[in-house]
Order: C-alpha cells, then sequence, then structure tokens
C-alpha cells in the first residue's frame, strides 16, 4: 500500500515538474508604416516579429485613432524568429486636422493559453498642411501605483490623474489608459470638461490579478479639439509591482479569526450548560 501512495506521489510530482518547469519566452516587436492618401485614408502596414523562444497563438491587431477602432482577424500564430504583416486601411469620416496619436495593441496567446498585449505609439500628422501647426496646450500626469502581491488586498489599487487646461478657454479632452498584462480598471476612457486655467486631479480605480509578479507599463493618451484642430499627447509610466510581506494585516487577520472562534466556542458552551441545568 506504501508503494502504491509513494508511486502515484513521485508520478504527479513528474507531471507538475514536465508541466510547469519550462516557460518560454515571446518577445514582440511592432513596426508600423503609414501612408496618407490624396483621398484622406490612412494606410499602415504592420510587421510583427518574434524575437523569443515559444510561438505567440492567436495573433491579431487593433488600432485606435481618436475614436476610429479598427480590429484585424485572427492573424495565426508566429513562431520564434517568425514575421507576420498586416494591412490596415482607415477611411475615417470627418478626421479633422492634427497631431494624433496612433495606437497599436497586439493581443496574442502563449501556449498555456493565457493573453498577452503588446503597445505600439506613433505620432501621425493628418493634413496639418491646410491648417497651420498644433501644440498641445494640455499637461497630463499619472501617479505610478504600488501593488504588492503579497497582500491580502492586492487585487485593489488606484493611481491619480492629473490634467491641466493652459488654453484660454475650455476643452472637453479625452482620456484614455492602456494597462498591461493582468491589470483592468473600470474606467479605461472618460472625458473630462475643464475650464479655462483649470486644474483636475481624478483616482482611477486598478484591479490586479495574481499572475502579475513585475513592474509593467501604463500608458495614457489625451486628446481634445479646438478650432477645428485635433491635439493629441501621450505619456509612460509603471505600475510598481512589490512583493513585501505584510505582517501586521495578517496578524489583524489571524487574531480576528481566533478571536471569532473563541466567542462561538464559548456560546456554544454557554448554551450546553443552561440545558444541562434544565
Amino acid at each position: 500500500m506504501n508503494k502504491r501512495i509513494l508511486f502515484l506521489f513521485l508520478t504527479l510530482l513528474f507531471a507538475f515538474v514536465s508541466t510547469e518547469g519550462y516557460c518560454g519566452t515571446i518577445l514582440t516587436n511592432v513596426t508600423a508604416r503609414t501612408v496618407i492618401t490624396p483621398s484622406g485614408q490612412i494606410e499602415i502596414k504592420y510587421e510583427i516579429t518574434n524575437t523569443g523562444d515559444d510561438t505567440a497563438y492567436h495573433v491579431t491587431v487593433t488600432t485606435f485613432i481618436a475614436l476610429e477602432v479598427s480590429k484585424s482577424d485572427d492573424l495565426g500564430s508566429n513562431p520564434p524568429g517568425g514575421l507576420l504583416r498586416y494591412d490596415c486601411i482607415l477611411t475615417p469620416d470627418g478626421l479633422t486636422p492634427g497631431k494624433y496619436t496612433l495606437v497599436t495593441r497586439i493581443n496574442f496567446n502563449e501556449q498555456g493559453g493565457a493573453l498577452h498585449r503588446v503597445y505600439l505609439f506613433t505620432p501621425l500628422r493628418y493634413r496639418l498642411d491646410r491648417a497651420g501647426e498644433s501644440q498641445p496646450d494640455i499637461s497630463v500626469d499619472l501617479t505610478e501605483p504600488h501593488m504588492n502581491v503579497k497582500s491580502f488586498w492586492q487585487s485593489d489599487g488606484k493611481c491619480k490623474l492629473s490634467l491641466k487646461n493652459n488654453l484660454g478657454v475650455s476643452i472637453r479632452p479625452v482620456v484614455t489608459l492602456y494597462l498591461p498584462d493582468g491589470f483592468m480598471t473600470s474606467e479605461p476612457e472618460r472625458s473630462y470638461e475643464l475650464a479655462a486655467g483649470e486644474k483636475k486631479e481624478v483616482v482611477v480605480p486598478l484591479e490586479m490579478d495574481s499572475s502579475v509578479r513585475e513592474t509593467l507599463p501604463v500608458y495614457v493618451v489625451a486628446w481634445y479639439e479646438h478650432n477645428g484642430i485635433h491635439t493629441s499627447l501621450w505619456i509612460e509610466r509603471k505600475i510598481i509591482v512589490e512583493q513585501r510581506p505584510v505582517y501586521f494585516k495578517a496578524f489583524l487577520i489571524i487574531t480576528g479569526m481566533a478571536l471569532a472562534i473563541i466567542l462561538i466556542v464559548v456560546f456554544y458552551r454557554r448554551r450546553g450548560d443552561r440545558k444541562s441545568q434544565l
């Protein structure tokens, strides 16, 4: 009987090592070449390479420019050393002249099924020759949140978004957060009314998946339109991921659980004593 248990234990241990011992790396690099046609179409030629040692599965490309969104079909797999090409044609309706931020998001799966995303941010001048230059008259910043994976409440966090209108008139910028793997927010995109010279600070809630183990970049794109000119800018910050033990919180939880158990035991003992007296 003991030999059977030992054999089963070794079999399970071997299976665990076989499935979890190897963890390949997928290194996705993206380049984009843009052309503005005389009719106003935006043609983008993408090249997606994988310089890692593992295969990226179900690769898709999503392109964002202002409120326009275009998503590709499944481009298939990108093996180590592989190259995928994808041509995207945007036909925006009523796009105003200005400086845009073309955002590209590459989504793919690893062999185990985990989802990943990679971003590319490309400045794009659109028909500025017809309306002169545009300079950002808005200031944008994002505090770098600290998330502790060893905290009992590690899934919750927040960061502070700061906006300032440096124009002499009110504007309504649209602000979008592009989060890394393992992070979510209930407010990825919002517009804010800013009076002339107004500064606004907004708390953005964050949720972190338990699989996150390293500090990752987060991106913010802000754009607005004024006098028929589109103006856009983007910044990069980091979500600081730490692995600090939280002894005090653990002490509070354990103490609370112990106190609850003691109260339950005392309650049932007193109840039993009353019944015995009857």
